[in-house]
């Protein structure tokens, strides 16, 4: 069949290592990451990002020209043979090799054999998917964004694309990226001919209020929208998605433009719904991540130096999280003041250094903190029953990382949430929702990136993402 290509001998490095089809004709292609040349003997080492596993192909050194270098694209035909290697089970003896692609070696930023940390990675946002370090993330974040849909799928729960624009602050603060539309121009004569008086009213007020005739932003959540479907007959619902936050601290845990995946249920009456949810959902998706992955975590580990981090995360993987109220979290900060910066009192937000100490307090392991003070807390989270001085909410703190999850239990009571939402507009709609056959409900939320970093032991949110923006950088 003229101009379609035939794929009988064309094979990915995935395939070729998983059957090993010794003694058969294969095409491969790829990007060369290593290039020998001895005085008998061509040796390279080809990747195609199927597998993290390389491909020695083994050539006459005729097959070598000008622009076969380090980093080029080749296509490659040849012989697969069992290797005598004892790395290695199986090579390709070359007979032709095709150079798509050229790559200047000396320009290029990454040299064979370079020992470049995230950071110098980081400078190159279009070329770091090259490197090894930044495939093998890539890889990762796949595979938990996609086990993280499978979990909830396999558990009834149903997604729901929430809108990036909003005119709901959800979290109440004012870190957040207000969006606003060029100013409408003229229409031409023959546009102001078909529009009639209506339509020009409608301009004309569009040009004094604004596009959306209301203030719009970046979401920084999508929970007020989930919940509108949680308590409209769906109660099992997520969604996983990005979010924007106008952060102007530049730490290694914070972005600008990150995903965020998110839960709501229905007929949540006890916290303790949402907790285990957390943990089964954590649990779960991490084994499935490195049943899949582990080679790639455990590159990750070892490029960054990162240790015993794989065997301490699959220990996680067997023990129950442990749990305290933020109350017994202040008590046990007090009696080690003199070990902070910042000295915590009871109604206080917890600092990065009193959430390493507390997990650290727990013999290094996921810790449940609950029961906050509802002076701190936002406006939709339920107050707890016995008193009035805490809310039903729930911040899951992990080692390397600090808070991954937070969630609560969601006021359902008309009058109390009422109360609260005086000083705030435009949420007469969520008012209503306790109005019209409401029902106990909570959720939670986690950071993806966050979540990345508590698997593969990243430091840096920033190398957890294909494209970071943070406070006075968005390249590309």
């Amino acid at each position: 069949m003229a101009g379609r290509r035939l794929y009988s001998t064309l094979k990915t490095l995935s395939f070729l290592h998983n059957t090993q089809p010794v003694n058969t004709k294969v095409q491969v292609q790829g990007w060369i990451k290593r290039l020998i040349k001895q005085k008998e003997m061509l040796f390279i080492d080809l990747v195609d990002g199927s597998v993290s596993e390389r491909l020695q192909i083994v050539a006459e050194p005729s097959l070598k020209t000008s622009d076969l270098t380090y980093g080029s694209v080749v296509v490659v035909d040849g012989q697969l043979v069992a290797s005598s290697h004892p790395k290695q089970k199986i090579e390709l003896k070359a007979e032709k090799i095709t150079v798509l692609g050229t790559c200047d070696p000396e320009k290029f930023p990454f040299r064979y054999k370079g020992d470049y940390d995230f950071g110098y990675i980081r400078d190159f946002l279009h070329l770091r998917s090259r490197t090894q370090p930044f495939q093998s993330l890539l890889k990762v974040r796949n595979e938990a964004i996609m086990r993280l849909h499978s979990y909830f799928q396999e558990n009834c729960f149903y997604l729901i694309q929430t809108p990036i624009l909003t005119s709901n602050n959800c979290e109440g603060g004012g870190e957040i990226f207000e969006v606003q539309a060029p100013k409408e121009t003229s229409p031409t004569s023959a546009e102001s001919d078909e529009t009639s008086d209506e339509e020009i009213s409608k301009e004309s007020k569009e040009s004094k209020d604004g596009f959306f005739a209301t203030k719009v932003y970046l979401t920084v959540s999508g929970q007020l929208q989930l919940e509108t479907v949680a308590c409209g007959g769906i109660p099992k619902v997520y969604n996983i998605g990005p979010a924007f936050r106008a952060e102007k601290n530049r730490t290694q845990r914070h972005l600008s433009e990150f995903y965020m995946l998110e839960a709501e249920i229905a007929f949540a009456y006890s916290l303790n719904d949402i907790v285990e949810l957390i943990e089964d959902m954590i649990k779960t998706t991490t084994e499935k991540i490195l049943f899949k992955c582990e080679q790639d975590v455990k590159h990750l580990i070892k490029y960054q130096g990162a240790g015993d981090h794989l065997n301490k995360l699959k220990t996680i993987l067997k023990t129950p999280f442990s749990r305290c109220s933020y109350s017994e979290a202040v008590n046990l900060l007090r009696t080690n003041v003199g070990k902070f910066k910042t000295a915590m009192e009871w109604g206080m937000r917890l600092q990065k250094e009193h959430e390493n100490f507390i997990v650290k307090s727990f013999g290094n392991r996921p810790v449940f903190v609950t029961d906050f003070p509802s002076l701190e807390a936002p406006f939709y989270m339920k107050s707890n029953e016995d008193e009035t001085k805490t809310v039903a909410a729930v911040d899951l703190l992990v080692p390397v990382v600090g808070e991954l999850c937070g969630g609560s239990l969601r006021e359902d009571d008309f009058q109390l949430l009422r109360d609260k939402c005086k000083t705030m507009h435009d949420l007469d709609w969520y008012l209503e929702l306790r109005q019209f056959a409401t029902v106990p409900h909570g959720g939670f939320g986690m950071g993806i990136e966050r979540y990345l970093q508590f698997v593969t032991g990243v430091v840096n949110i920033r190398d957890t993402i294909p494209f970071p923006r943070w406070s006075q950088n968005c390249k590309m």
